[in-house]
């Protein structure tokens, strides 16, 4: 973790603490969907 630059904004840093919640929470989803059917289903409908 150390080469995460240093002179980053607040704001910058918020988005991106932002983006990785969000792909997370998006993964988690995604795992949970591929474990049943209806989960399946969705997946191929995106």
């Amino acid at each position: 973790m150390d080469n995460i630059p240093k002179n980053l904004s607040k704001e910058e840093l918020e988005l991106v603490t932002d983006i990785l919640y969000t792909l997370r929470d998006f993964l988690k989803k995604k795992s949970i969907r591929s474990n049943s059917k209806t989960g399946q289903m969705m997946n191929e409908l995106e």
